[in-house]
This record gives C-alpha cells, sequence and structure tokens, in this order.
C-alpha cells in the first residue's frame, strides 16, 4: 500500500463539485480531480495535497460521522497484452507462478521436461529479459517488504533476487549455505521482512522460518504445540496440504491429515505459539483449501474431496468461528488472490470480486470480457494464474495452445468507493 499521509486520516465527504459554507479542516474528495485531498482553510479558500498513491485507502467518515466508507485511488482499468519474444519450444504452457516485483512482473516458467526452471522479468514498458535459475522445479516466487525476490523450489531450497538486480545469478539458499533448515519446499509466503516456508508431503512435515537475517527451524515447536491440543502431529500417515496465509496477528497453515481433518492450524505472533482452530460446522466433512483472513472475517474454499485443491466459498468469523456465506453457485474455485482491498476468486473461466468487508462475490464479468478480448492467440478464457499488487495492477496469464498470454489490467486515474 502506499505510505499516504491520509491512509488513516478520514475526509469528510466524496463530491463532483466543491461545496460551500464548509468548516475550516474539513476535507474532500473531487472525484473530477483524481489524486489530490482537498482541505477547507479558515479563510475560506481551498488547498490541495496530492500525498495519495495508487491503492492508497482513504477512510470517508461523513459529514454527521455516519458514512463509513473507504475511498481508494484506483479505477478502471486499461487491459494490454504483455508481449514477450521469451515463450519459445520448449516452455510453451508451463509457467508455474508469476508475481509482481516492483514494477517487474516476475514470472516462473519450466520446460516440458519439469527439469529446467528460469525466471522471466517483464518490465512496465513491456521489455522482458530472462535470469538463468538453478536445474530445480520452481514452486513459487514472492517479494519481501525489502524489495527482494525469493523463488521456492522443489528440490533446490531457495534463490534471491536482491532489490533491483537485473543481472547476475540469484544467491542459493541451501542446507549447505545459509542454514537453511531443508531443500525441498512446498510453498512460501513473504510476511514483511519474514520468510514462513512448508515441507508437507506423505508423512513429513517441515516447518521453518526466517526473520530476515537467519532461519530457525519450526517443526519440532508445532508438534509440541499441538500435542498440547491432543493432535499429534508427529504421527502423519498422508499429509493433504493447501495454503498458508499470514495478516498482522496470526500465520495460518491449512493442511489435512487423519489427525487434522476439520482443523486449522496457526501460530499467534504475539504467543509465539501454534494452536488449533476447529472449523465451523457448515464445514463439516469438507476440507480448507485457499484461505485468506481479513480482520475477524475469514475466506476460504473448501472440498469434500481431501486431494482435490479447488473449492467453493466459505466465509466465516475467526473469533466466535461462525459461517456467514456460503457460495450459491457451488463454483470450485482455483484460488483466492488479493491487493488488501479487493479480493478476487477465478476458475479458469470466471472471476468474481468482492471488496472488504463484503463477503458475498459478484461476477466480473466487463473484467472476463476485457481479458478475453485482449489475448492474442485464444478467443476463450482459460486462466491458470492471477497476480495482483497494491496500486491496481492485476496480472492474468492464460493458457494457449501456442503460447502464455500474459494479459495485464493497468488502473487510470480515479477513486472507488467500497462500502465498510
Amino acid at each position: 500500500m502506499s505510505d499516504s499521509a491520509y491512509s488513516k486520516t478520514p475526509v469528510h465527504e466524496i463530491v463532483a463539485v466543491l461545496p460551500v459554507g464548509r468548516t475550516a479542516g474539513y476535507r474532500c474528495i473531487l472525484t473530477t480531480d483524481p489524486g489530490k485531498i482537498y482541505t477547507y482553510g479558515a479563510d475560506g479558500t481551498w488547498s490541495t495535497d496530492t500525498n495519495v498513491g495508487l491503492g492508497a485507502p482513504v477512510s470517508v467518515i461523513g459529514l454527521l460521522g455516519g458514512n463509513n466508507q473507504v475511498a481508494t485511488y484506483l479505477n478502471a482499468n486499461e487491459y494490454s497484452d504483455k508481449v514477450t519474444p521469451h515463450f519459445g519450444s520448449g516452455f510453451t504452457n508451463n509457467i508455474a507462478s508469476a508475481c509482481y516485483w516492483g514494477d517487474i512482473l516476475a514470472v516462473i516458467r519450466k520446460n516440458g521436461a519439469k527439469n529446467v526452471s528460469d525466471c522471466l522479468f517483464i518490465e512496465a514498458s513491456g521489455d522482458s529479459y530472462l535470469a538463468a535459475l538453478a536445474n530445480d522445479d520452481a514452486v513459487k516466487a514472492v517479494t519481501d517488504s525489502r524489495g527482494n525476490l525469493w523463488i521456492a523450489t522443489a528440490t533446490g531450497g531457495l534463490l534471491k533476487f536482491e532489490d533491483g538486480q537485473k543481472s547476475g545469478a540469484p544467491t542459493s539458499y541451501v542446507t549447505t549455505n545459509f542454514n537453511i533448515p531443508f531443500d525441498t519446499i512446498t510453498d512460501i509466503i513473504a510476511d514483511g521482512i519474514t520468510l514462513w516456508i512448508i515441507y508437507a508431503s506423505g508423512t513429513d512435515l517441515k516447518l521453518a522460518y526466517y526473520d530476515g537475517y537467519s532461519w530457525t527451524d519450526m517443526t519440532a515447536q508445532f508438534e509440541t504445540d499441538l500435542a498440547a491440543s491432543s493432535i499429534d502431529a508427529d504421527a502423519c500417515t498422508a499429509i493433504n496440504y493447501y495454503d498458508m496465509y499470514a495478516d498482522e496477528d496470526y500465520v495460518l497453515f491449512s493442511m489435512t491429515d487423519a489427525s487434522f481433518t476439520g482443523n486449522l492450524f496457526y501460530y499467534d505472533k504475539v504467543a509465539k505459539t501454534f494452536y488449533v482452530k476447529t472449523l465451523p460446522s457448515a464445514l463439516s466433512g469438507l476440507y480448507c483449501k485457499k484461505i485468506i483472513k481479513v480482520d475477524n472475517t475469514v475466506y476460504c474454499l473448501a472440498n469434500n474431496t481431501a486431494t482435490t485443491t479447488v473449492g467453493a466459498l466459505h466465509v466465516w468469523t475467526w473469533d466466535d468461528v461462525a459461517e456467514v456465506h456460503t457460495d450459491p453457485t457451488g463454483l470450485n474455485f482455483t484460488d483466492i488472490v488479493s491487493d488488501g482491498t479487493t479480493l478476487m476468486l477465478w476458475t479458469a473461466t470466471t472471476i468474481q470480486t468482492l471488496s472488504f468487508p463484503a463477503y458475498i462475490p459478484v461476477t466480473a464479468t466487463a473484467m472476463v470480457a476485457a481479458v478475453t478480448a485482449a489475448l492474442t492467440n485464444s478467443a476463450s478464457l482459460a486462466l491458470i494464474d492471477i497476480a495482483m499488487k497494491s496500486d491496481g495492477k492485476i496480472c492474468f496469464i492464460n493458457l494457449d495452445t501456442a503460447k502464455n498470454n500474459i494479459i495485464e489490467a493497468v488502473p487510470t486515474l480515479g477513486w472507488t468507493v467500497t462500502s465498510r
């Protein structure tokens, strides 16, 4: 998010024309002049401040304090195909992961044999270049708050590109270098400067985190803490791992085993302890796959099959574990992604969106049409990944028989109002 001075300072009104007769200190957003906050002075004149960046949330309290909304400096999107010369023979249809790294889109791709990986960097200008990686299957790419790009691999530990690094080999973090606890990684998340990695497969379960300076193996503590809840995490028989997610208070781990069914595991950052939370009764017999927690609201995808990665949307409250919404369409979504303001759910051919704290998604018909229209080598939507950035940029990776179409939506200047 932007470091705007107004991110927590409310305005009183969103207007199309500047009002008259306001008291000194009154603030408003003028829709016809985006990117500014107007303040009414004691002398009856208006001053403006442009310390508002794309993605900056501004609270709207209303003239009488009753209009509780959020205005975000984003608006309609312009969609364009990110054409690159680097999708050729051997790498067609094998994108493993895509994420934003500053203004660069980092696309992890693998060849058909899936034993050679590299990273395609696509700049905002559309220029692209390759960075060589180790011969290990890429799993996922994330960026930390220091601007570093981290790439987790299935057998070769972690690879790190420094902020702004455009050439040279990445730094390799393996068990013989930098004391990373394990080299085989299932998933990674970045939580500020902290990284969490996990390996979960068969009967093996390993957890570790990096505080920006050194690694700590959390596997033994995880097993000990859960034993207090009568869960033997050291006796796994068939782990199915789905997702990790971090907010300001907790790190959530979504996985199942014979001992795990019906539970969600989380790490309390203050108590520095792992705990178990039983899923809502509405999810009885279901497995929580993908998960996002915002304040006291949990958005998760759940399915009744342990080995299936997709799921229908369920929304429940964290404190009292009460279900508040079940997706009536029964769509099995591929994933949930968020830029901090908007949540997006998608299948190969559909996109639904909602803005916090709403919990009922709406079909993004216009977005689907715009992305489909921008495709250069396909007439239909066949999404395999979506990446979102806090400044409003969204990248859609679309499968095609000839290449991977990369469509980017870039916000134009303007305000979007979200009810809270």
